[in-house]
């Protein structure tokens, strides 16, 4: 448990766009609970998926070496996902493998199968766990959704298979708190509104959402991180508020995005 978070002097995150986002995330949040001089390395990605964060992590550390002075903290993502790195490019993370647009649908059709989303990401969840847990820096582990969430997206019943793939892992779950998702009574935000965007309402959790979670978690977070997701939430609920609009109220966040893809070691 970690109960001082000014001992850091360096904070490294790992997720997808519920760790790095256009706004702020439990990420964030954590980072103004530091001293004002913590070096804050958001290395996460939207649309990244197990298989990328694990990667991250372990180049980080390759990287930065971590240390006692530094804090991990990692928001693993959902499973249906795929990533792949191209060289001239970088990381290509295009979300869930049902939405995105980067692999056609006959090789879609080829890879898709629930439970080996599962069979790959949860040993890789667990090695990764089992690497950060034996590093000398402080860790904090989160889960965005539960083992069961492809599952009950696609309204499909565990079978004997998926079964036996919860009992393997059920020692990984207890390893972490209840999931982001599990905390929001399974339903994901959308409070967030805009007025110039395909997608009209941010389905994202809001930074209050993410400072509920967080606090529920156990990490001691301060009064002046408390009142920063809060003044983000109150930016982000301003009347007519458009997509760019909401960018441009966060640039460290944007500044970050549009460096992600390009991070590579």
């Amino acid at each position: 448990m970690i109960t001082d978070l000014k001992k850091y002097k360096r904070i490294f995150a790992f997720g997808c766009s519920f760790t790095s986002y256009i706004y702020p995330t439990w990420a964030d949040i954590i980072y103004k609970s530091m001293n004002p001089d913590v070096e804050f390395y958001n290395l996460g990605k939207s649309g990244g998926g197990n298989l990328f964060i694990s990667h991250r992590i372990v180049e980080a550390n390759k990287k930065y070496k971590f240390n006692k002075d530094d804090l991990v903290v990692v928001m693993w993502s959902t499973y249906a996902r795929i990533d792949f790195y191209k060289t001239n490019f970088g990381w290509k993370t295009p979300g869930n493998i049902y939405t995105q647009d980067d692999l056609s649908m006959s090789t879609v059709k080829e890879l898709e199968d629930l439970n080996w989303f599962l069979m790959r990401d949860l040993p890789t969840i667990e090695l990764t766990t089992n690497y950060i847990n034996n590093l000398p820096c402080g860790v904090i582990k989160f889960m965005a959704v539960p083992f069961d969430y492809e599952h009950a997206n696609h309204t499909m019943e565990p079978d004997k298979v998926t079964k036996s793939i919860f009992n393997l892992y059920s020692n990984l779950y207890e390893q972490y708190p209840k999931s982001l998702y599990e905390f929001l009574h399974r339903k994901w935000n959308s409070i967030i509104r805009y007025t110039d965007s395909d997608l009209p309402i941010d389905y994202h959790p809001s930074p209050v959402d993410y400072k509920n979670y967080v606090i529920d978690c156990g990490v001691p977070i301060t009064q002046e991180a408390i009142n920063y997701a809060h003044e983000s939430l109150d930016k982000l609920l301003t009347p007519n508020i458009s997509k760019l609009d909401a960018i441009s109220m966060f640039p460290d966040c944007d500044d970050r995005i549009s460096k992600s893809y390009i991070q590579a070691w």
